[in-house]
């Protein structure tokens, strides 16, 4: 009898995991928000980077062109910037890989 309490404790902690995981894509990808990491180079130029936002996801790059566009304006550190293009990136390091946005910014 014990033995099966355990067996079926197990298993509503792994039932509750799988539907958190399926309920926290779900959100990311309707409702998440599209932070932009900023990087800017030695020569001057900007651009804003936006991890975990995949072209592969309808919905999700739904939002994010309704959010951003080419020629739209963004403001970073007093100055003014204009979207130049956007294109997808994967970026690499030691874990694993991640999708990004990588929207090029030209100044005004």
């Amino acid at each position: 009898m014990e033995y099966e309490t355990y067996m079926y404790l197990g298993i509503a902690i792994i039932v509750i995991l799988i539907v958190a995981i399926i309920v926290g894509t779900w959100h990311h990808i309707n409702y998440g928000k599209f932070t932009p990491k900023f990087e800017e180079f030695s020569d001057g130029s900007v651009r804003m980077i936006f991890f975990d936002v995949s072209e592969r996801c309808a919905r999700q790059m739904e939002r994010f062109n309704a959010e951003y566009k080419v020629g739209d304006g963004v403001e970073w550190k007093g100055r003014h910037f204009v979207i130049e293009e956007i294109k997808p990136q994967i970026f690499n390091n030691t874990l694993a890989a991640h999708p990004a946005l990588v929207a090029y910014l030209k100044e005004q």
